[in-house]
This record gives C-alpha cells, sequence and structure tokens, in this order.
C-alpha cells in the first residue's frame, strides 16, 4: 500500500485511526523522497534522471530571468506605475500575441474548452475539484495554477499530475527560444514571470491535446494574464473579500468589477453566494457583459437526507468550493453532450425545510445573499452521481487543510492568508488537532509557525491565532536556508534581508497586538519580554524560557501572554519548534538550537503552518518534496 493510498484511507477513516496513522508514521519513514533521488512521473513511465534534472534547473534559471528585480519595483512604487503594469486593458492582446509568436493560433485557442475560476478565497480547492471531476469521465485534463509550493512544474498538470521534467524543459525550451528570437520584432519584449507561466501552460495544453483545461485566475480577472479566452466554457466566481488593495482596489465593489471581468458574452458563469454589494456589481457586469450568471445551491440540496458526503479536502469551507464546482462541472459535461442529463432533486430527495431555512438564516446573518432580490436565478440541484462523488472524495491538493505526520510531530498545512480564510483554518484546526489529542495518552504542545507580507496585515487578520491557545509562536521569512535557496523558491523582487526584517515586523505586530488584548495582569513586563525576545544574531537562537504548563483542552486554559520567538530561515524556526524530534529534519548550519524541556517530554507536537503559500512550501519542501507533487 503506498502513501497515496494510505492518505485517502486516513482521510476517510477521520484521521483519528491509530493503525491507519501506524502504517503512515512507516511509510513516511521508509518512503521518504529528497531531491537526489529519481522519482517516476507516473502519467508518462518516464524516469526523470539526472540529465533531466540538470536541463529542468536550467529552464528555471532562464525563467527566472523573467522576474522583476527589486531595484526596478522600488522605483515602480516609487512613481506610482505598478498598478499601471499590472492592470493593462491590451493584456489579451499582448497575451494573444505571446502564443502567436510561438505558433499557437486564436483559431486554436478558441477549440480548447476552457474553466475559467477567479475570486478571493478557494478558486485554487475549486479548480482541483473540478479536475478531479471530469477525470472520472475519462477526460484528458488540464490545470494551470499559481502560485506554486515546491517546483515550478506544480503550475502545471495533466490529468492531475505535475508535468514531468522532461515535457517541462522541452515545451519551456521552445516556447522561451521562439519568443526571445521574435523579441526584436516586438520591441524587445518579454513576458514577465506569471506571463510566461501562463504562455507555456496554454501552449503544452494545446500540444498536448487536452479534453478541457481548468484555468486559475492569477489576480483579479478583467486585466489577469490568463484572461484572454474569447469564449469560455463556462466560468466561476468564488467568495469574495478584501485583497490587493493597490491593484484591485480598496473596496469590495471595486474587487468584485475585477473578478467578474471574465465572464464573456453569450457564455454562462456561476457564483457562490456573496456579500450584497458585491453581487450586485456581479449581476450589472453579466448584464453589461452579456453573460448569463446563477447563483450555486448548497452542496447539502444535492445529496439526499440518508446519503452523505466525503471531501478529498478537509474544513466546512470547502463545502461551497466543492459545490461551486460540480455546477461548473456539470455546465461542461452536459454542453460537450458527454453526460446527456442529471437527475434533478424531488421534493422527497432534497433537504427537509428546517435544514434549507437554517442554511439560508445562516446566510443571511453572515451578510450573504443568493442574488434573488436582484432577480439572479439559481441554480437547480441535482442528484451527484457517483463519478462526482467519487471526484470530490478522491482530491487531492496540496498544502490546504493538510495533515502530515512525521513520527512525533503532526504538521497542519494551509497557505491561508486572509482574515475569513485565516478564521476557516483555525476552525479546521482546533477540530483536528483536537481530536488526535483526545487519542493521545500524554501531553500535547501546539505551536504557529507563521509568517506574511506586511502589506496584508489588518489586526482582524490575527485575532484567531490569538484565540488558538498556542503554547508558542514562532515566526521566520519564507527562506528555507541562510544561504542556498532551491531556485524555484527563489523571488528577485525582494533581497533576503528584505523579507527577514518584514517578517520581523510581522512578529512585532503580532506581539503589538496581543498585548492590547491582553489583561493587564497578563502581559509580561519590559523585563520579562526582554527575556522573551529572540536573540537576533547570525545564530538566529532565541533566548531561552519555558512554555506555559498547561494540560488538557487548550480551549478552557487560563489566558496568558503568548511566548513568540523570531528566526532567520525555514530550517531553524522549524528545528526549534519541534525541538529536534523529527529525524527528518536537519540542524540549521548555525549550530545547535537550546530544545525546550516542554516540547521534549511531550507526547505529540502538533505545528500549524500558516500564513503564506510561500512558508508553506517552504516547509514542504524540508518534510518531503514529493507531497507538492503527486
Amino acid at each position: 500500500m503506498n502513501r497515496r493510498h494510505l492518505l485517502l484511507l486516513w482521510t476517510a477513516a477521520g484521521q483519528d485511526q491509530p493503525l491507519l496513522k501506524h502504517f503512515w508514521s512507516r511509510s513516511c519513514a521508509r518512503q521518504k523522497v529528497t531531491r537526489n533521488q529519481l522519482t517516476m512521473d507516473t502519467k508518462s513511465n518516464e524516469v526523470t534522471d539526472d540529465e533531466s534534472r540538470r536541463r529542468y534547473k536550467d529552464c528555471i534559471t532562464r525563467m527566472n530571468t523573467l522576474q522583476t528585480p527589486a531595484e526596478e519595483i522600488k522605483k515602480l512604487r516609487a512613481e506610482d506605475k505598478i498598478v499601471k503594469r499590472l492592470n493593462r486593458p491590451e493584456i489579451a492582446r499582448v497575451m494573444l500575441q505571446y502564443l502567436a509568436r510561438c505558433g499557437i493560433t486564436v483559431e486554436e485557442i478558441d477549440r480548447l474548452p476552457v474553466i475559467h475560476i477567479t475570486g478571493s478565497k478557494g478558486k485554487g480547492s475549486v479548480c482541483a475539484f473540478s479536475e478531479s471531476i471530469l477525470r472520472k469521465y475519462n477526460l484528458k485534463t488540464g490545470l494551470l495554477t499559481s502560485p506554486h509550493l515546491v517546483e515550478v512544474r506544480e503550475r502545471i498538470r495533466i490529468n492531475g499530475v505535475p508535468i514531468s521534467y522532461d515535457k517541462y524543459s522541452r515545451y519551456f525550451t521552445e516556447v522561451f527560444d521562439k519568443l526571445e528570437s521574435t523579441k526584436a520584432d516586438f520591441g524587445g519584449l518579454m513576458p514577465l514571470y506569471n506571463r510566461m507561466q501562463t504562455t507555456l501552460g496554454f501552449y503544452m495544453f494545446i500540444k498536448e491535446k487536452v479534453d478541457v483545461a481548468v484555468i486559475e485566475v492569477g489576480c483579479g480577472g478583467q486585466y489577469d494574464s490568463t484572461n484572454f479566452v474569447r469564449k469560455t466554457a463556462v466560468a466561476g466566481i468564488t467568495s469574495l473579500a478584501l485583497e490587493h488593495p493597490k491593484t484591485l482596489g480598496g473596496s469590495l465593489e471595486s474587487i468584485a468589477w475585477h473578478k467578474s471581468g471574465i465572464m464573456k458574452p453569450a457564455r454562462p458563469a456561476y457564483t457562490v453566494r456573496q456579500p450584497a454589494n458585491c453581487m450586485k456589481v456581479i449581476e450589472e457586469r453579466a448584464n453589461e457583459i452579456g453573460a448569463t450568471i446563477c447563483c450555486i445551491p448548497r452542496l447539502e440540496e444535492c445529496i439526499p437526507e440518508n446519503k452523505t458526503i466525503q471531501l478529498g479536502l478537509a474544513g466546512g469551507h470547502q463545502y461551497t468550493n466543492a459545490s461551486l464546482a460540480v455546477q461548473l462541472c456539470r455546465r461542461f459535461l452536459q454542453e460537450r453532450k458527454l453526460v446527456s442529463s442529471f437527475t434533478a432533486v424531488t421534493s422527497n430527495e432534497s433537504p427537509p425545510p428546517s435544514k434549507r431555512l437554517k442554511s439560508r438564516n445562516e446566510a443571511e446573518q453572515d451578510g450573504l445573499t443568493d442574488g434573488s432580490d436582484l432577480g439572479m436565478t439559481s441554480a437547480d440541484p441535482f442528484i451527484l452521481p457517483e463519478e462526482f462523488l467519487s471526484g470530490l472524495r478522491d482530491c487531492y491538493w496540496p498544502g490546504r487543510t493538510q495533515m502530515v505526520l512525521h513520527g512525533d510531530v503532526t504538521y497542519y498545512l494551509d497557505c491561508a492568508h486572509t482574515t475569513t480564510s485565516i478564521e476557516h483554518c483555525m476552525t479546521w484546526f482546533n477540530k483536528a488537532s483536537g481530536r488526535e489529542a483526545e487519542g493521545t495518552e500524554g501531553r500535547t504542545v501546539r505551536i504557529l509557525l507563521f509568517n506574511m507580507k506586511i502589506s496584508k496585515y489588518k489586526p482582524s487578520i490575527f485575532r484567531p491565532l490569538l484565540d488558538g491557545s498556542f503554547d508558542a509562536a514562532v515566526f521566520c521569512p519564507s527562506l528555507i536556508d541562510e544561504k542556498d535557496n532551491p531556485a524555484e523558491l527563489t523571488f528577485v523582487a525582494s533581497d533576503d534581508e528584505e523579507r527577514r526584517l518584514e517578517s520581523q515586523n510581522v512578529k512585532e505586530l503580532f506581539e503589538l497586538q496581543q498585548r492590547s488584548l491582553m489583561p493587564l495582569s497578563a502581559v509580561p513586563s519590559s523585563t520579562d519580554r526582554s527575556k522573551a525576545s529572540p536573540n537576533t544574531s547570525e545564530e538566529g537562537q532565541p533566548a531561552e524560557s519555558s512554555l506555559p504548563d498547561h494540560t488538557g483542552d487548550h480551549s478552557t486554559q487560563d489566558k496568558q501572554a503568548l511566548k513568540c520567538h523570531w528566526f532567520p530561515t525555514i530550517k531553524s524556526a522549524l528545528y526549534w519548534a519541534t525541538a529536534g524530534r523529527d529525524a527528518d529534519l536537519v540542524p540549521p548550519e548555525s549550530g545547535a538550537i537550546p530544545p525546550l524541556e516542554d516540547v521534549i517530554a511531550a507526547q505529540r507536537i502538533q505545528v500549524l503552518v500558516t500564513g503564506s503559500i510561500y512558508l508553506v512550501g517552504g516547509v514542504m519542501t524540508l518534510l518531503d518534496p514529493e507531497l507538492a507533487g503527486r
């Protein structure tokens, strides 16, 4: 039994089965895969040898030349030109031009069936659910997402598997060379990093003759590099929230305008329930564009009362994402005549009125609407066929509400980076970690490992974390090592020192907000705080301090100040957080870090990693790079 099967069984069993935990831990120890070992592309049966790895790394080096250097970014910001550079009305023409220079015609793009998905939260999960369902109908799928966790090739998947090293190298070389050889005729124009990934993804999907391409919007929608397809099969809009204010505007209405820009004339689009002001903009934009827009029903409306459904992605918020995915897939399959019809939910099979009323009341309490007050129609619920049920169950999307067991340490990984997504993350973490703690004899400690872009800071984003009853909070930049970081996790838009300073500022903001919420008696004195402050010398070692002495239910413990520490790298932070008890972690080069007695004595160490997809990707790189590529 391989690790993929164990993961599925463990998820199906509720992740609390001791026997499965035992086999999973043995599997982790036995099948640890590193970058130096050969791997197999399960779809193409190609062994990736040292030569193909070398060619692939050469391609990544060339790809990184398309990143905008930090100095140029600073200059553009100073001149207030960042937004103008990203929000270019001519982006569709520019992207079509890039593909034309690579030999791809507009007609070929028109023939590619595209499911286009945007939103503020959950768009990657909706893409993953959709792709998983469509694969159950024996369709050859293409999936384009961003950013990546460990390797760039994760962004482009065929049949759910990252493109192989050999194919990535071959296709990248073809595209890059064609663009470079023609740039003189186009004023020296080469695509920026993310636009290159989009160009490469569409080039691959057309060359590989996929039956459907599931495309995740990078940022916004109207001016995103993926928004050049003239006639999408169907479009989807996930939950909207404030994000990227400098690019998308500082209001929900502005964000809704950008996101709804992916809708196309005379083509269907679906949205989840949205804040009323967002839904009004979406409905107005649909009328303006000439698209048809429907709000989706809740997933439970598609399930008869005597049946249950299981999702491959944990967390209650994933039901909304899954519901959008099933409506997108139904519309695609019906329009392509791949399924003649779906069975409508009858009054006898639909949820009881009390359940439907409760769902509507919950939506209203959340300030969400289905658009019925605007005259919008709602998609009809239907009984999910087995292909849909198995597609939802087998969906695997790494780094999202994911648990990874390594001996006595359980890592909880989630790429949440907005207030609402952090709230969802903490709901999942509290439930999953509590269930694990109940089955553990002895003490369990909970450690938070966090990082975020300082520009995304809002006081509300820390509140769920401060209510999480952690034993300690650890902060670090999204840098794996002090010296040699993988090329695929290296970003020239900011230098390492800037990223270290930024993560230190995040820690200070966290501590400041904690003090503002704590009763005076619980706030450490200035002397105590100086003792608890980390030593930020080259070793990056924290001052010794003991964790709060508490056991049992975290939710009932007395409120006390949370110890916070900063480290210069993910490697040093992770090693300290686990007190070196994870045998797969190598001690940082800077020397031995004093372990904490409380963590050493604990029966189980639970580490929540969240706040940044780059932080989660760095942790995965250290634990097992294969986690991101299954």
